[in-house]
């Protein structure tokens, strides 16, 4: 046992880890606990289409534990619950959609990547680049403007986030995100990535919210 996880093993005598989603005692080599990690990977995963986007890809539905990681990522901020939502998607994606891709993190919006400090997208980006064996570029930017959460679903896709490229995109692009909605912030970025060159853009996410037109289960 090397010297951080020794240190890890000897703190866990004193503190018990606590689960990153449900704070339950955990232990102390895993982010979450077994209850958690067993319903993240018993949630319906699927598909949609989107405007712009050849297919998305999602590993969980939006709802119980994959839900509460998604919050814990965002607001915890919590960075170790990235590698769990990237296993996670390694896992949904399979070999299908891969080859030749590279990944591209959805871009934040400036102002909530400096009040948290973590950018969910990039962080999972990170982890599941070397899971997938892909390359990983930020070929996206993204200008400050009203936030998606709280908007009402019309609201959202009538005026979505303001998205360009800053370098020459890939030719196929798998597009990483924590959560989709709407849609209306994957698919400006689809536009963004076309208009820049990109011939073929999916997306692989680790939630997908109800709503859209699923197309597989």
């Amino acid at each position: 046992m090397d010297a951080p996880h020794a240190l890890r093993a000897f703190a866990s005598l004193l503190v018990p880890a606590r689960c990153g989603i449900c704070a339950r005692a955990c232990d102390w080599r895993n982010p979450v606990c077994e209850a958690c990690l067993g319903a993240i990977d018993s949630a319906p995963s699927g598909a949609r289409v989107l405007p712009g986007l050849d297919v998305v890809i999602g590993a969980a539905s939006y709802a119980g534990a994959a839900r509460d990681l998604v919050a814990a990522l965002k607001f915890g901020p919590r960075p170790a619950l990235a590698g769990v939502a990237a296993a996670a998607m390694a896992g949904a994606l399979g070999d299908g959609g891969r080859r030749g891709a590279t990944l591209v993190p959805v871009p934040p919006a400036p102002r909530r990547l400096h009040r948290r400090g973590l950018d969910p997208a990039d962080a999972i980006a990170v982890s599941l680049s070397p899971q997938l064996d892909l390359p990983l570029t930020r070929a996206l930017a993204r200008a400050t403007g009203r936030r998606q959460v709280g908007r009402s679903r019309a609201e959202r896709l009538a005026t979505p986030p303001r998205v360009r490229c800053v370098e020459p995109p890939p030719a196929r692009v798998l597009l990483v995100d924590d959560v989709v909605t709407t849609g209306a912030t994957l698919a400006a970025c689809a536009r963004a990535l076309r208009a820049g060159g990109a011939s073929e853009v999916s997306a692989i996410v680790f939630a997908v919210a109800s709503g859209g037109r699923p197309i597989r289960r």
